[in-house]
């Protein structure tokens, strides 16, 4: 009884059109699928076959879904690239897997795949049914249209004064082989170029961001300058699953083909840094930095020296970072007293690719006080005093204070004076550091004589340093000496 079935079926579909004949016996339904024929080019095409939602339709599906050429018995396989079966509909896309020849005709040939009363496929390969198809003839493009195919977009990503970042993304297709880029100032650089970028050198180079795209990052530009480029592959191909279409040397069209570089100076202009002095002393220097426009860097260097300002940077400021508010201390230690210095602060910008090292955000000089009497760096005043003790208050610069486990009160035992005859006994220090300020320094010595006295007291190792605008940073291998650093013991002493 099958079989039967099968055989009406054949012989209604002898007597019927693509979408049923309206002349004849009465058909059984309809053989009928809808081809659209995208992206055609001269070796390549998409194809479309959707098979309609119609209760008499006796087609559920295709298979076996290949080309050959009108002229000729080239049979060229298409590849399944997608299907889709939504609200019924089944909808397939295809490629070709081998590469078409120009301006050519070929047929699609096609097997519809057969339903059974129930809606459901026959089994085996007897259930198919070769259908004839309508719009089953299209033409490839003859090879004058590749040059309209070698396009890719191109898009200048950021441009400094001397510096710029191109990328480039060709079509899925396309495959480039040595590419170089030529750049110039004439709007034709491929004839009149100033230099070339590829693999092996030039201005610039490749960096390729994935299979399809790169970028091209060109250096050594002049400022205030518009650049045109254009792209070349010593070898291009037109890629199918199969083979490639070598198409040889080809110059590829893109999107955007200039741009203008900055001023000179713009990237100083970006890492601009405001310098604020805050404290100066005989010995020391500390000011607070700030970014003049927006944040750049997180860390700066700097150098200084007493005849010009420095170009280059040492191993000064090796662990100076700019804190959450964008601000940073900078501070310079252990100075000469009376003596004129020119510091140079760099700082490294990364432009959304492009690297720019030791660039300079800041000059400055500042004169040290030549007297630390006069300009000390700290207050004492002494608490009290009698033949077994001293008590000393000192008071720290605005914006300073204590840092219990690493600040350091000194004083030099050496310095006890007396004369020849004398022994000086000996010295005990202990200090106590506040919250705010204030050190407490206290004092106790034994076994020396009246009228002797004790000096080279100072403040030592780190300090906190806050400012109304920074919050409070650490100041590492700091100095501190007061105006009054020395005491005579009472005369009471024994």
């Amino acid at each position: 009884m099958k079989y039967i079935k099968h055989l009406i079926i054949l012989l209604a579909a002898a007597v019927l059109t693509v979408s049923c004949a309206d002349e004849g016996p009465e058909a059984l339904g309809t053989f009928k699928v809808d081809v659209q024929y995208t992206n055609i080019t001269p070796y390549s095409v998409e194809i479309e076959i959707t098979v309609p939602d119609n209760p008499d339709n006796l087609i559920t599906g295709v298979q076996n879904v290949h080309l050959k050429s009108v002229v000729g018995d080239e049979y060229i396989s298409l590849e399944r690239i997608s299907d889709d079966n939504s609200f019924g509909i089944q909808r397939y896309k295809y490629r070709n897997y081998s590469l078409l020849e120009p301006d050519t005709e070929y047929r699609l040939e096609c097997q519809g795949i057969l339903a059974n009363e129930y809606g459901n496929k026959y089994d085996g390969w007897s259930d198919h049914i070769g259908i004839d198809v309508e719009n089953n003839i299209f033409r490839t493009l003859g090879e004058d249209a590749v040059d309209e195919m070698l396009t890719a977009e191109s898009w200048v990503k950021v441009v400094s004064d001397r510096a710029a970042s191109i990328l480039i993304t060709i079509p899925e297709d396309i495959k480039l082989h040595d590419k170089e880029l030529f750049v110039g100032t004439s709007p034709d650089p491929m004839s009149n170029f100033d230099f070339i970028v590829n693999y092996y050198g030039g201005d610039g180079y490749f960096n390729d961001v994935s299979e399809k795209s790169f970028t091209v990052e060109l250096r050594n530009l002049k400022p205030d300058t518009k650049y045109y480029f254009a792209l070349r592959a010593h070898n291009v191909s037109l890629a199918s699953n199969f083979s490639d279409k070598d198409l040889g040397e080809r110059v590829i069209k893109l999107s955007e083909n200039n741009f203008t570089t900055q001023s000179d100076g713009f990237i100083e202009e970006v890492c601009k840094i405001n310098v604020t002095e805050r404290f100066i002393s005989p010995t020391n220097f500390i000011a607070e930095l700030s970014f003049d426009k927006i944040q750049v860097a997180s860390q700066y260097y700097y150098a200084i020296n007493e005849s010009d300002y420095p170009t280059d940077y040492d191993y000064h400021g090796s662990n100076n970072y700019f804190n959450e508010n964008g601000t940073a201390i900078f501070a310079l230690r252990s100075l000469s007293t009376g003596t004129k210095y020119y510091y140079t602060i760099f700082t490294d910008l990364n432009l959304d690719g492009i690297e720019y090292n030791k660039v300079v955000a800041a000059r400055g000089t500042f004169t040290t006080p030549a007297d630390k009497a006069t300009t000390p760096d700290c207050e004492l005043t002494v608490v009290s005093l009698s033949a077994s003790e001293a008590v000393f208050n000192i008071k720290l610069p605005k914006g300073f204070s204590p840092v219990s486990s690493s600040t350091y009160v000194n004083i030099n035992h050496n310095y006890l004076t007396y004369d020849s005859s004398s022994s000086y006994g000996s010295v005990e220090t202990d200090y106590a550091l506040s919250t705010d300020d204030n050190i407490v320094l206290k004092v106790t010595y034994k076994d020396v004589y009246a009228g002797l006295g004790v000096n080279g007291i100072s403040v030592s190792g780190t300090l906190y340093y806050e400012t109304p605008t920074s919050p409070k940073e650490k100041v590492y291998y700091i100095n501190m000496y007061p105006s009054n650093n020395s005491f005579i013991i009472p005369a009471n002493a024994q």
